[in-house]
């Protein structure tokens, strides 16, 4: 039952994965936790992980909170406080989240203030360079493989803590990446290495000015997910790197069909947040690039069916400013500076998004699309308000 469910899950089935791991689980004594602990942790954590990608959330977090309880290394503790913070990440709890994160990594040896210094991420930034010495970036390819389980269980608590943490505090979330590309340069490469190289091109460096080391890091974890075969995070290393850091050299077309090919990666990988966001993204470099307005708003209004059903409210917010965007300059709503037609008010969404703390990237890509309509529609004071 295990491995039929770890093959359904793999295929996407996660309902029918569900089915296995509960029976699977069903099969076992009561005693199983002492007598055969592999089996029953890993039966118990693949059935928290599919009831979380069928959208069972409260389920998923008292199962969740039970293997805490019973995880009996760092690795399988690391495992479900990774799971935990992608939980509450997509339950738009940032806060529980980054603290479920932070438990784990305590006891490892990791313990950070929830808001970091400057000074404090220099000096990591400083580590990498440190560490880097005189070998090239593109020399970092052919590091040898990640072998430690306790490291690698780490760096992955630290991606799935790195995706929520902007949330909280933005040197927290530099932070995590670059403490996962020193940890890479230590212990060698990963899956979880390749999209850290990615984040450290697209968050740290630029913040220290350098854009020469932060495009190269971009290309190499680029290039360790297509030469390297190192494909577990190919959808986000493909999306960061088309969307955050190939526009500052490259005509953005060049990297739209990359943004656009993570979604479906997305979706066969279960990484639904990234799918989600694959949709939000390509709206915003449709837009750039001038393509035709009824095209767009076909995407947009496709992207925000999708993730309304994957339950990525803020996504779906943000998009829909996008697309309230695309109706104004079609000419669809009431006037060129109104989002409002028969079917929006957007009076009631925009107290919607000033209620919800959680929901600050919804407030500010909204007010960028309602400054672009008031320019459009030479209202200039409104436009400097949004």
């Amino acid at each position: 039952n295990l491995i039929a469910g770890g093959r359904a899950k793999h295929s996407t089935a996660y309902t029918l994965a569900l089915i296995y791991f509960v029976t699977g689980r069903q099969l076992l004594a009561g005693e199983s936790w002492e007598r055969q602990y592999p089996l029953t942790f890993a039966l118990e954590f693949h059935r928290a992980e599919c009831e979380f990608l069928t959208g069972n959330f409260k389920e998923a977090e008292a199962r969740l909170s039970m293997l805490s309880d019973h995880a009996r290394d760092l690795p399988d503790s690391a495992a479900v406080a990774r799971l935990r913070t992608e939980l509450y990440g997509a339950m738009d709890r940032s806060d529980r989240a980054v603290a479920a994160a932070f438990d784990c990594l305590q006891r490892a040896g990791i313990d950070w203030p929830l808001h970091p210094s400057n000074d404090e991420l220099r000096q990591e930034y400083e580590q990498v360079l440190q560490q880097l010495g005189n070998r090239s970036i593109e020399s970092l390819l052919d590091l040898p493989a990640m072998t430690d389980p306790t490291c690698r269980a780490t760096v992955d608590l630290l991606t799935a803590l790195e995706a929520h943490s902007f949330f909280v505090d933005q040197n927290l979330r530099r932070l995590v990446v670059a403490r996962t590309v020193n940890l890479s340069l230590k212990y060698g490469n990963s899956d979880v290495s390749c999209l850290a190289y990615v984040q450290f091109g697209w968050l740290v460096a630029p913040l220290f000015g350098d854009y020469q080391t932060a495009f190269r890091f971009g290309q190499l974890g680029l290039d360790l997910v297509e030469k390297r075969g190192l494909e577990r995070f190919r959808t986000r290393v493909s999306q960061n790197f088309g969307y955050f850091i190939s526009p500052w050299s490259r005509p953005l077309r060049s990297t739209t069909e990359l943004v656009r090919r993570s979604f479906f990666t997305a979706l066969e990988t279960g990484d639904l947040k990234y799918a989600a966001f694959a949709c939000d993204r390509l709206i915003t470099m449709l837009l750039g690039a001038g393509d035709p307005l009824n095209e767009v708003q076909a995407e947009a209004q496709s992207g925000l069916e999708f993730t309304r059903k994957v339950k990525f409210t803020f996504v779906a917010d943000i998009i829909t400013g996008h697309l309230r965007f695309v109706r104004a300059l079609r000419g669809l709503t009431t006037s060129l500076s109104s989002f409002d037609d028969a079917e929006f008010d957007e009076s009631r969404f925009e107290e919607s998004l000033r209620n919800n703390p959680n929901f600050l990237f919804a407030r500010c890509w909204y007010w960028i699309r309602k400054l672009q309509a008031f320019f459009h529609a030479d209202d200039y004071e409104a436009a400097l308000e949004a």
